[in-house]
């Protein structure tokens, strides 16, 4: 408890509620009190920021397709899509794995764009000749108003883990029924990830869920 000899306006020291009060060259200097972290080095909370650290450098390398994704998450929209990346995929259970130090991501199972945007049907990817192709089903609905739309965007997104970078496709609309990204020559023999996602043609700040493409070789 903070003590003071003058009265409540005089010189005094010590702690009182959150106040801390100490005497420097005859004046008394105020601050608020800062309780020690216990075990601010422990194995357990070296591998949690260890976990957020991973999840910030990808939301940097990810930012193509991320800036938009996460721009308006429900929840974190008085963030930048950076926190939301990171604040919604530290919650997905099973997307670490290995033990730290050697902890890595679960690229199935990052999310990399989220909502209400429907995906197409019959998604199935391969890579070749430098590129990744992917095929899907229209599955537009005969009700113009709700639904699948013709004119909804589909992106592709390809990330080389080794090179630490990420390409983004041009929109190509559903009813495309196909879209490619080819990427360096010297990404060859590299393995890549690979998702897609919508954007909603009704309303372009929806996207849909992230589909996980596969891992590949380029």
């Amino acid at each position: 408890m903070g003590k003071s000899r003058a009265g409540i306006l005089g010189n005094w020291r010590g702690r009182t509620g959150n106040v801390v009060a100490r005497q420097s060259q005859g004046r008394t200097i105020y601050s608020i009190y800062q309780p020690e972290v216990r075990d601010a080095q422990s194995s357990a909370q070296l591998a949690q920021r260890a976990r957020f650290s991973l999840l910030a450098v990808l939301a940097g390398k990810l930012r193509i397709a991320l800036k938009n994704t996460f721009k308006s998450l429900d929840g974190y929209e008085t963030g930048t899509f950076q926190s939301a990346f990171v604040g919604y995929n530290s919650k997905i259970s099973g997307i670490f794995t290995g033990t730290y130090p050697n902890q890595v991501v679960d690229f199935s199972k990052l999310v990399v764009s989220y909502g209400n945007a429907y995906l197409p049907d019959g998604i199935a990817a391969e890579a070749s000749e430098s590129a990744i192709g992917v095929t899907w089903t229209d599955n537009t609905g005969t009700d113009p108003d709700e639904g699948p739309q013709a004119a909804d965007s589909v992106y592709l997104l390809v990330y080389n883990p080794g090179k630490k970078r990420a390409l983004g496709s041009a929109a190509v609309a559903r009813s495309e029924r196909r879209a490619s990204r080819s990427y360096p020559s010297s990404w060859e023999g590299d393995t890549l990830h690979a998702w897609l996602y919508v954007q909603s043609s009704k309303d372009d700040t929806q996207y849909s869920e992230t589909y996980y493409l596969g891992d590949f070789e380029g």
